[in-house]
């Protein structure tokens, strides 16, 4: 089934924890904001869920998703082929 789920609450919930965790350049003396394209990010079981295109609207570019599922790969670069 095609239908979206997602095993990570939405983006608005993971949001927030992201934007914490993704604040600086991972200096802690540092308060120069890192540029959001340049962070790498990892989606473990991406599924049918919408987070990798959240993801990449939001500005996080580098981005490495898998899924056991085969149907689940294909519905990911379904979703993404229209991304540059």
């Amino acid at each position: 089934d095609a239908d979206e789920y997602s095993w990570y609450y939405g983006f608005e919930v993971v949001k927030p924890y992201l934007l914490d965790y993704t604040a600086n350049d991972g200096a802690v003396v540092s308060n120069k904001k890192q540029d959001k394209s340049t962070i790498s990010i990892l989606i473990p079981g991406c599924g049918n869920d919408p987070m990798l295109i959240d993801l990449y609207n939001a500005g996080y570019h580098r981005l490495t998703a898998f899924d056991y599922s085969e149907g689940a790969i294909e519905r990911q670069k379904s979703l993404l082929e229209f991304l540059p």
